[in-house]
């Protein structure tokens, strides 16, 4: 399979992804969201072993390393922000309270997981 054949099934396939997830979250339908979402994405992985053609280079990965890093912090950063706002405004409303201990919560797991990829990359060192 060729390149620009692979790039138009995965849109196809994203915009359908879309389509469907848009259509379950008001039906409310949780169980169709997670089955699309990892069909959609078997499909493209499938799709992508198929590709004869190089997907990316040493070029590529590295721009996506930096750009990885940079949204991490940036988004970390206003995140943690954002909660404390929103904790210390949660007199005026409570759900600001919730909003923001999740939002917390949430950067607090992002940056587990971050740093447990970090511990498993660094003793397996990265091919």
């Amino acid at each position: 399979m060729e390149k620009k054949t692979f790039n138009l099934l995965t849109l196809v396939i994203a915009i359908a992804i879309g389509m469907v997830i848009g259509w379950a979250v008001p039906a409310r339908e949780p169980g169709l969201i997670v089955a699309v979402f990892f069909i959609g994405m078997s499909a493209i992985y499938l799709l992508k072993k198929k590709v004869n053609a190089v997907i990316a280079d040493e070029m590529s990965y590295r721009v996506v390393e930096r750009a990885a890093r940079m949204t991490y912090g940036v988004f970390a950063s206003l995140s943690v922000l954002s909660a404390g706002v929103l904790i210390a405004l949660r007199d005026t409303n409570p759900n600001y309270g919730i909003a923001g201990y999740t939002l917390a919560y949430s950067v607090c797991t992002l940056m587990l997981i971050f740093w447990g990829f970090y511990v498993y990359y660094s003793n397996r060192g990265i091919e």
